[in-house]
């Protein structure tokens, strides 16, 4: 979880990582969580962009906090690729409603995993 990730999301991701699968949230209590009316998925999604972008400026873009059983940690290479990913997402603008109907809709489903 890197220091730009909205404290409701993080909070989110550490209760679907839970050491126990039966403790993790279901698919329709994370639907209902997001969707409880506290989040306002547009301002969450700029604000940790807005933050992304001055952590990338100063240099701070960090990872504090590895979940514990992680086999992978991706690492950046150097500086030139912070650029790139800093100019390719500039040169994308990505839009807030089709993830979140497309969350609308998995919601719907039934998953016994």
């Amino acid at each position: 979880i890197t220091e730009d990730t909205p404290y409701c999301w993080a909070s989110l991701m550490q209760k679907c990582w839970h050491s126990v699968p039966l403790e993790r949230p279901s698919i329709g209590e994370i639907h209902k969580e997001i969707y409880s009316g506290c989040w306002n998925l547009a301002k969450i999604f700029t604000e940790a962009e807005n933050k992304r972008q001055e952590l990338l400026k100063s240099g701070g873009f960090i990872v504090k906090h590895v979940h514990p059983h992680q086999k992978n940690h991706s690492k950046l290479l150097n500086p030139t690729i912070d650029s790139m990913f800093s100019s390719l997402h500039q040169s994308f603008r990505f839009s807030t409603p089709d993830p979140v109907n497309s969350f609308q809709n998995v919601s719907n489903y039934s998953f016994n995993i």
